[in-house]
């Protein structure tokens, strides 16, 4: 097609100029349609989708991740030398069961039942030690279908477990099976956002050190010494704490991941314990002890081999 020239040179250079424009797109409706007002807008990011949290397990609570303060002031009464008050990070969500592990998710999963109270097959499986509680989280594991987080040789009471390889140390927190919560990730759950001494208040000092007189406080929330008729009790029967998790203080002591760390570090991230300690971390205290093991900072330790009536567990995951 023959192009007639331009009235004007100065016309001419605009008519080239727009034609050049013009070929640097592959589409020019586009580009005119991003200009507004003679500037050209920015590119539109497609939004990145973010990955869905895996559903909870069933009677299983979640967990998020955050910041908060471990072990108790200085001068809260009857405490122990073991709960130095520090800021500690969890950088992982994490869920954890509503309830401790009964007598009969026990039998039904190992094949037996180890327990003092074997008429009572909702109260919390006891006289489990540390090793029998991680082959328990790996049977669960591999139930699930998910890694197992500890490894184990040996049956029942004769077994001896260790985490696994890639989990060990502060490596626990990216296991993505079963296993027992780390010291912090149970004060972190045990106190849902409470900084009192227990998940729902505080009580008098002197109650907390003798099984003689009732302790309402205590009471509303577990099973101890003043209380329990000198036994276990079905999980659940007590008032839960904000996060819907039952007996954290009282019925059975609660075995927990973590080798003994008598001094706690301070602003600690994902804390996992010390590796040479021959200790393991219980906590929650139990139906044969006085109510100030049911604190939200007590923490005690026993050798990973003893099983005792007043010890059972419950289990967490990393999400």
């Amino acid at each position: 097609m023959k192009l007639t020239p331009p009235p004007h040179p100065l016309l001419g250079l605009l008519l080239l100029a727009l034609t050049l424009s013009a070929c640097q797109s592959p589409n020019p409706v586009a580009n005119r349609k991003a200009r507004v007002k003679g500037k050209a807008q920015p590119r539109r990011e497609v939004p990145t989708r973010k990955k869905a949290s895996s559903p909870v397990t069933e009677g299983f609570v979640a967990v998020k991740a955050g910041t908060f303060v471990m072990g108790s002031a200085a001068d809260e009464e009857s405490r122990y030398t073991n709960e130095q008050k520090h800021r500690v990070t969890l950088t992982r969500d994490f869920e954890i069961a509503k309830y401790e592990v009964t007598q009969a998710q026990f039998q039904a999963l190992m094949g037996y039942n180890p327990s003092t109270f074997k008429d009572c097959a909702k109260c919390p499986v006891e006289k489990v030690n540390w090793h029998e509680a991680l082959a328990y989280t790996n049977a669960l594991s591999k139930k699930a279908k998910l890694s197992a987080c500890y490894t184990c040789k040996g049956q029942k009471a004769e077994v001896e477990c260790e985490a696994a390889e890639a989990f060990r140390g502060a490596r626990v927190y990216d296991c993505p099976g079963y296993r027992l919560p780390t010291d912090a990730e149970w004060e972190y759950a045990y106190r849902a956002g409470t900084k009192t001494v227990y998940y729902n208040g505080d009580n008098p000092v002197d109650l907390r050190v003798e099984c003689r007189k009732p302790d309402p406080v205590a009471d509303a929330i577990g099973w101890y010494c003043q209380n329990s008729g000198k036994r276990t009790h079905p999980v659940g029967q007590k008032k839960p704490n904000a996060w819907g998790l039952y007996d954290m203080g009282g019925n059975v002591w609660e075995w927990c991941h973590d080798k003994y760390l008598a001094v706690l570090l301070r602003d600690a991230v994902n804390p996992w314990g010390i590796e040479d300690s021959r200790m393991r971390v219980v906590r929650g205290g139990a139906w044969k002890y006085y109510s100030r093991g049911m604190r939200a900072a007590c923490r005690a330790w026993y050798k990973p081999h003893y099983s005792g009536d007043r010890h059972g567990f419950r289990v967490a995951r990393t999400r």
